[in-house]
């Protein structure tokens, strides 16, 4: 049975909770600029296990700051949530949320599948609580072996399928941008949603990453344009980080060639550019465009092209410039060198889709058939 504290908390957050999980920015109900006092608290709450973990180690004061950092903004926002919610679980049960027994990890992982939470979401979960309880029988509490029995039985009770089956052609999106020129009859708006979705589709970068591109970073030699990106990358680890982009000049058509319109947009920013980033605010003051309006603008030139976002969003670029990399049968090894991956099993689990083609292959042979 669910613990009715926690499932009166947690319905009404299903649906943001869930969005969190999957990296999408759950709704602010922070009343305030501040929030309110049990907010803050509880955010410090969240915190505070993580460095209780650490401390009880026996680890200095410095190398717990260090090891706090260990969790990069994105993760520490996602985690955030559930050691949040697992604080209030541990409050009403009056238990100690730093050295909790096995069957009341258990039993908030029960609560959470109880109140509507997916199973993406409950993993999550589970990752958090790993890192700030302590070991049990030699292993992080997310390895144990109950555990792991409790979230294959949600799997299999709520199973998490990908998102998208099939995805759109690149070719659709092209074409549309092949209308949007001259690129001196554009306006900055226009002009920046059409070199973004370019890097997009071309690329198969994510948003993160055209977001991070600084100015400085960018070269121009014999017909080639070049990207080096000197911040960290959701893929970046140790020995492991994103190469440069390297993109061609396009002479066969102007109007798609990336290099020509890169050239006018740092031209026409030049003077009004507040910020060593790229990509700028169209509107006062000029300075570096949010991620979440860097999405809106790829997700804006979709729609205009006549893909359905209500489906796609605009992270379904990096899919769709990874399956049309393939379908025109780029190598596997390139593709993964220009995206970023570093096993192939990424690309062929996660983001290898069938093409959706105009073409409804059902009534080409009905019709073949009745002729």
């Amino acid at each position: 049975m669910a613990n009715p504290s926690l499932v009166g908390q947690v319905v009404g957050d299903v649906d943001s909770t869930a969005q969190a999980s999957r990296g999408k920015k759950a709704p602010n109900k922070t009343v305030g600029r501040g929030g309110t006092p049990a907010q803050k608290q509880t955010e410090t709450d969240s915190i505070s296990c993580l460095r209780q973990k650490f401390r009880s180690e026996g680890l200095s004061l410095r190398a717990t700051e260090l090891a706090e950092k260990a969790w990069r903004p994105t993760t520490q926002g996602q985690y955030r949530t559930y050691i949040k919610k697992w604080c209030e679980f541990c409050s009403t049960r009056k238990i100690d949320a730093h050295s909790a027994p096995l069957s009341e990890v258990a039993e908030f992982l029960t609560d959470l599948y109880h109140a509507g939470f997916t199973y993406s979401a409950i993993n999550t979960a589970r990752s958090a609580l790993s890192n700030i309880l302590p070991d049990y029988q030699g292993k992080p509490v997310g390895q144990n072996f109950v555990i792991c029995k409790i979230l294959k039985g949600i799997y299999q009770s709520r199973p998490s399928f990908p998102r998208y089956s099939e995805i759109w052609d690149v070719d659709i999106v092209l074409k549309y941008l092949q209308k949007q020129s001259p690129c001196n009859n554009l306006d900055l708006k226009s002009l920046s949603q059409k070199i973004v979705t370019l890097l997009a589709v071309l690329t198969g970068h994510r948003c993160q990453t055209l977001r991070s591109i600084k100015c400085k970073n960018i070269t121009f030699n014999h017909g080639k344009m070049s990207i080096k990106i000197d911040e960290l990358q959701k893929t970046s680890r140790p020995g492991h980080h994103i190469g440069n982009i390297v993109l061609q000049n396009f002479a066969p058509d102007r109007r798609l060639c990336v290099v020509t319109y890169m050239r006018e947009y740092l031209k026409r920013t030049k003077v009004l550019r507040n910020s060593e980033y790229l990509f700028i605010n169209t509107q006062n003051p000029h300075g570096q465009i949010s991620k979440d309006a860097l999405s809106k603008w790829i997700r804006n030139t979709l729609k205009s092209a006549g893909i359905d976002t209500k489906i796609f969003k605009s992270h379904s670029t990096r899919t769709a410039a990874a399956s049309k990399m393939s379908d025109i049968s780029i190598p596997i090894h390139e593709i993964m060198g220009n995206i970023g991956w570093t096993k192939a099993s990424t690309f062929q689990t996660y983001y290898k889709k069938p093409i959706k083609r105009k073409t409804d292959v059902g009534q080409a042979i009905l019709k073949l058939a009745t002729r």
